[in-house]
């Protein structure tokens, strides 16, 4: 569990009548269209209860939809929310030099907007999509743009301590309220890993490390699990080139830690 304070408010808000009461006032209102994607609301008409809407992912401008099909089709966003400032005028220019410079922040400030401050890699990944698209070029494809940056963006939020990133698809990635330590943070990393390869990397990186930055891992207790892992798999890999030398790196590492 994330040690995260709740949020319950979160992106979405679910009022359509703040919606109305924001552009009453001349300002733009956000929803999430369930197929269209972020939409841009310019105006409210009180006499035929019809709103006019950009929806700038499919490339709509000035789109009417009566009020009533936002009730089962749309959400209303909080105009604050990271999505929505990705579309605002006066704020889309600061995220889109957050996309650019700085993506483990990005991910940190979406975080902060859920539950417990954590989601699934799939709803962080599709936010984050929206978000890039906002300040792509025209042009340019969609698909493997986001793909490109999102896997430079995600290595910095692997490294990012006050981020847990999931080890496998669908897991959660969850802001922690204060970053933990190192040593820590690696082994919890290596105790979930799902297999032999992504265990010794995490090693690798224990073992690369400042001791005073990992002392925390080397416990009697982390040790025998190393131990135990490297037993297993003396017992159950095969004995080819390739796995054999998977077994030398992982007995190397684990007489590094010992002797530390």
């Amino acid at each position: 569990m994330s040690n995260k304070a709740p949020n319950p408010q979160g992106g979405k808000i679910n009022s359509l009548q703040a919606a109305i009461d924001l552009v009453a006032t001349g300002q733009p209102a956000f929803c999430l269209h369930q197929a269209w994607g972020i939409g841009v609301i310019r105006a409210y008409d009180e006499a035929t209860k019809r709103f006019t809407v950009d929806f700038p992912e499919q490339g709509k401008k000035g789109h009417v939809m009566d009020a009533a099909f936002f009730l089962s089709k749309i959400d209303i966003l909080n105009p604050g929310c990271l999505v929505a400032s990705a579309y605002a005028e006066e704020t889309k220019e600061k995220v889109a030099q957050q996309v650019a410079n700085d993506p483990a922040g990005l991910v940190k400030t979406l975080l902060a907007e859920y539950p417990q401050g954590e989601c699934t890699s799939y709803a962080l990944e599709a936010n984050l999509d929206r978000i890039h698209f906002a300040s792509l070029g025209a042009g340019k494809d969609r698909a493997a743009a986001f793909k490109s940056w999102w896997a430079k963006a995600r290595a910095a939020v692997r490294k990012d301590r006050a981020i847990q990133s999931p080890e496998k698809k669908g897991g959660l990635y969850i802001l922690l309220e204060a970053p933990v330590d190192l040593g820590e943070d690696l082994f919890a990393q290596y105790a979930s890993a799902p297999n032999l390869e992504r265990k010794l990397a995490l090693l690798e990186a224990l073992a690369e490390s400042s001791a005073a930055e990992t002392r925390s891992a080397a416990t009697e207790a982390n040790l025998a699990k190393v131990s135990d892992d490297l037993a297993k798999a003396l017992a159950n890999v095969s004995r080819s080139e390739e796995h054999t030398s998977e077994l030398q790196s992982l007995r190397h590492l684990v007489c590094r830690l010992l002797l530390e």
